[in-house]
């Protein structure tokens, strides 16, 4: 299919209500074949933008998309279909057939809109009275288009120009919500519905010369458009072909990596940050796992720093005291220091070394209860006091005074015993009223009632011979479910409760309930408890679960420290690849300078053999010149001298006359031949500035070609070597104190950099509003006088009122008078000042060109056009100037209507007057016309 369609090849299928279900279907039949989908929306405009700061651009658009959005209705959509090639479907008919659908949902006598928005509207011929009345309803066309197969599909790909709000109103009638809060949430919506999106606003930052809106691109690709333009069907229409040209015009092969991007939202070129902090999480993650590995430590080698530790309670004591005294045996803890001792629990006190009885004395005092120390301290100085009573009590001299010990027998059974692993509980209530049975025999009952210890599993058994109901508690397999257990134990001992009560009170037990923790006896017992027991755990030893546990974290620190090897083994790797495309790339930066050297010595050498290729040439025509120039002066004198002579005789009169013939044919000869050389010169003239300027533009196109070329190898290999830095800068430790600092300090700069935007953006947006006004009454007060001055001012005086883009007569009188008579003169400049002043408001003819580079680019009028150029070798210079003075000041003053306007003009100067000229002049008038008086 031709990208340059006709109005007549084209149908545009307005969907309504009555139709919508129809037009779906064949909808739901091209999708396959034709899966590039351009979209456009028609909408109530912007009405609303949001006011305070805002951490970029692109999070005040979004807002502002979002704002809008919510609170508008969309009323036209617009779809075309086509496929790779371009190709759009024709549904069974002899035409191309988009998609234009109404909506019933704006209503412009309720809802609220922009009025310049709508009125654009109705002047490109959308009826809102119609759509109010026979549109479709946005909630049926969301059912079925979420069934069509062109949404929710990574097959179909979506074009769009600045495409925002459009996917904003799709978004909002797919999902019946209102956009997301966050634009990460809504680019993940995008995502999910619109798998593959193009934004064609986005594409053109990778196209040299390309800007302004669609029609303005449209207008470059040389695409034309086809129905009413601001309606959805012909916008779309407009972009699918657009597309199509700037694919095939700037792009080679696909363009996923183009794909995404939604022109003025998001941070684009941002994945390589998000990666990057993703990776940079991952690490921290493995890292701190590793570290937390490092400083954990079973229960069986005391650590101070273990949060589980910390937690301990006053009852606790005697229990965890087991801990430190088995590191103080181990030798982990160090306490006698040659002829000294020292406590390994206060490192921080001054005081290091102690004498035997007085390091004693210090443990046995924390160890009795300092309202100062806490729990876990106290635990500490009553495993030290244990243990130089039992280990160092020959290295003092004097009695050993004693410790506390009120448990100092269940203490070391709780060392000795062998329990059941997992930690299990025994509780035996026996049931005193018939009625009750079943309710201790739940489970449940037992699970809620005994919550307190956080248990994992209750069982419970009937022994029948007893009539008591037996609870099996099952607890966690770390030591807090021993902490559990033995809690459990130590609640039913302080009521005299526990195993040794129990079975003491074998003939007397039924009036309360006994309970301990499971050990050695209970699963060598016989019975429904022992076999429960044998089933569900195994008996276990401190020290057989401590040597367990003390392996299991030398598996994982070895496998950390292995992950910490190969992660400093690919640091290596990367930093050594970083390193050598560091010097490849300062080897290439050489290679480029040296060719920049070569190419300007050799681009100097071709411009100076260029002109003393043009000097020699002129040389040689002005020689010829002079020589011919000098011919016809000798002929002109031997003309004049047989002139003088007069014939004595008719032979001589007669050779005389052969002679002067001779001489006029000679004459006439040399003046054709000057003649020519003439035209010849004109011509070799013509085509060496002809060479010369062609010679030029192809110089600065290889130049600006190279550039171009340069500047992208240098941001690939900045790119590459960035992502070098980014490899090498995620192994980095985050602990790193210079780091932070510079962190901060960069942070304090950006906090203080943001606080100075914020006052300079309140300042501006007062300025502009200051301005704004300050506009609109210049503007005024210049319509004003334009008005009231234009019968007053004459073309004489130095302020008129001057139409711009008028032709001025003058040159085309001086040039007629050249060629008719002065009546005849008047009739042909009148004719032909009409019909440039015709060829003028023509918008097809646009003989301008843009000059300059980079920002300053502008447009100028192109003397090579074809029109202009005939103008100017038909009527001259003088014409031509005219002509191109008038399609400037349009071009300036009234670009996109081409007829003439007037303006306050300073005919002294030659150009627009300032309202301050104005009001000078007619000042000055005022004051002479008062002296007058």
């Amino acid at each position: 299919m031709s990208l340059f369609l006709k109005d007549d090849s084209i149908q545009i299928r307005e969907v309504w209500n009555d139709n919508l279900e129809e037009e779906m279907d064949l909808i739901r039949d091209v999708v396959d074949d034709f899966p590039y989908v351009a979209m456009d929306t028609e909408f109530p405009g912007i009405v609303v933008r949001p006011v305070g700061t805002f951490k970029s651009n692109a999070d005040y658009h979004y807002e502002t998309l979002k704002t809008n959005v919510n609170i508008l209705k969309m009323i036209q959509l617009g779809l075309t279909f086509s496929n790779e090639q371009g190709n759009l479907p024709t549904c069974g008919t002899d035409k191309y057939c988009i998609w234009q659908f109404n909506f019933r949902e704006f209503d412009v006598n309720s809802d609220i809109f922009a009025l310049d928005s709508i009125e654009l509207l109705k002047q490109s011929g959308i009826d809102l009275v119609k759509n109010t009345q026979d549109g479709i309803d946005s909630k049926r066309f969301a059912e079925l288009l979420m069934s069509s197969g062109i949404v929710l599909n990574e097959n179909v790909h979506w074009v769009t120009f600045h495409s925002g709000y459009d996917f904003g109103y799709l978004l909002k009638l797919l999902t019946c919500q209102n956009l997301p809060d966050s634009q990460t949430d809504f680019f993940k919506l995008i995502n999910v519905y619109f798998p593959t999106v193009y934004d064609i606003k986005h594409l053109m930052k990778f196209c040299n010369s390309l800007h302004g809106g669609l029609n303005k691109l449209a207008e470059l690709l040389e695409v034309e458009r086809v129905g009413i333009c601001h309606q959805a069907g012909s916008d779309s229409l407009l972009t699918s072909c657009t597309f199509r040209k700037l694919k095939e015009n700037f792009f080679v092969g696909p363009l996923q990596k183009y794909s995404g991007v939604l022109y003025g939202l998001g941070v684009e070129n941002g994945q390589i940050w998000l990666v990057y902090s993703q990776i940079k999480r991952e690490f921290l993650l493995i890292v701190k796992a590793f570290f937390k590995e490092r400083v954990w430590r079973p229960p069986t080698g005391m650590d101070n720093t273990s949060d589980e530790e910390s937690e301990i309670s006053e009852s606790e004591i005697d229990v965890y005291y087991v801990k430190p005294y088995e590191l103080l045996k181990n030798g982990e803890y160090k306490v006698k220091v040659k002829d000294t001792f020292r406590c390994p629990f206060c490192s921080g006190k001054k005081k290091q070394h102690y004498k035997y009885k007085e390091l004693l004395a210090h443990a046995s005092g924390v160890a009795k209860g300092s309202s100062s120390r806490s729990a876990k301290q106290k635990a500490n100085h009553f495993a030290l006091a244990k243990y130089m009573e039992n280990e160092l009590a020959g290295d003092a001299d004097v009695p050993r005074p004693q410790i506390p010990s009120s448990s100092s027998k269940q203490s070391q059974a709780v060392v000795d015993d062998i329990y059941v692993w997992p930690w299990m509980g025994i509780v035996i209530d026996p049931v005193r009223r018939t009625d009750n049975k079943n309710l201790l025999l739940d489970s449940a009952y037992w699970l809620k009632k005994l919550t307190r210890f956080n248990p994992l599993e209750v069982k419970t058994l009937w022994l029948e011979q007893d009539s008591v109901v037996v609870v099996i508690t099952q607890f966690s397999s770390g030591w807090s479910g021993f902490k559990s257990a033995t809690e459990l134990e130590k609640e039913y001992e302080i009521r005299g409760c526990g195993r040794k009560d129990w079975i003491d009170k074998r003939g007397d037990w039924r009036s309360k309930a006994y309970g301990w923790c499971a050990r050695a006896d209970d699963y060598n017992s016989q019975g429904s408890i022992a076999e429960y027991l044998s089933k569900v755990g195994k008996l276990r030893s401190f020290s057989d679960i401590s040597k367990e546990e003390i392996q299991n974290k030398n598996i994982v620190v070895d496998d950390l420290a292995n992950k910490i090897a190969m992660k400093n083994e690919d640091l290596n790797k990367v930093q050594f690849k970083c390193n050598e495309n560091a010097i490849s790339l300062r080897r290439v930066l050489i290679e480029k300078d040296e060719l920049d050297r070569v190419y300007k010595e050799e681009t100097k050498k071709m411009q100076e053999f260029s002109r003393e290729n043009i000097n020699r040439i002129f040389r040689e025509k002005e020689r010829l010149t002079n020589e011919l120039e000098a011919k016809m002066n000798n002929l002109k004198v031997w003309s004049k001298q047989l002139d003088k002579k007069q014939a004595l005789t008719e032979l001589e009169r007669q050779k005389l006359d052969e002679d002067k013939k001779k001489s006029d044919v000679m004459n006439s000869s040399l003046q054709l031949a000057s003649q020519e050389q003439k035209n010849t010169d004109d011509r070799v003239l013509r085509l060496v500035e002809e060479h010369k300027r062609k010679k030029e533009e192809t110089l600065n196109k290889i130049l600006q070609l190279e550039k171009e070329l340069d500047s992208k190898q240098k941001l690939q290999m900045e790119i590459q070597e960035l992502k070098g830095k980014l490899k090498v800068m995620k192994h980095e430790d985050e602990d790193d104190e210079g780091i932070k600092k510079k962190m901060k300090k960069m942070k304090e700069q950006l906090e203080d950099k943001c606080s100075e935007l914020q006052d300079l953006e309140e300042t501006n947006s007062a300025l502009m509003v200051k301005e704004r006004e300050s506009n609109d009454e210049i503007l005024e007060a210049r319509k004003f006088l334009t008005t009231e001055l234009r019968e007053l001012l004459s073309d004489r005086t130095i302020i008129r009122v001057k139409r711009i883009g008028e032709l001025e007569e003058k040159p085309f009188m001086t040039a007629c008078k050249q060629r008719f008579t002065v009546e005849e003169a008047q009739v042909q400049c009148a004719m032909l000042c009409s019909k440039w002043q015709e060829n003028l408001k023509d918008p097809a003819w646009h003989p301008f060109k843009h000059v300059g580079t980079g920002d300053k680019k502008k447009e100028v009028v192109d003397e090579e056009d074809e029109q202009i150029k005939n103008l100017r070798e038909e009527w001259g210079e003088e014409v031509k100037n005219a002509v191109k003075t008038a399609l400037e000041e349009l071009n300036e003053f009234n670009p996109s209507g081409r007829y003439s306007v007037p303006v306050l003009w300073n005919s002294k100067q030659g150009r627009k007057a300032t309202l301050k000229e104005v009001i000078d002049y007619m000042t000055q008038q005022i004051k002479t016309l008062k002296r007058k008086r």
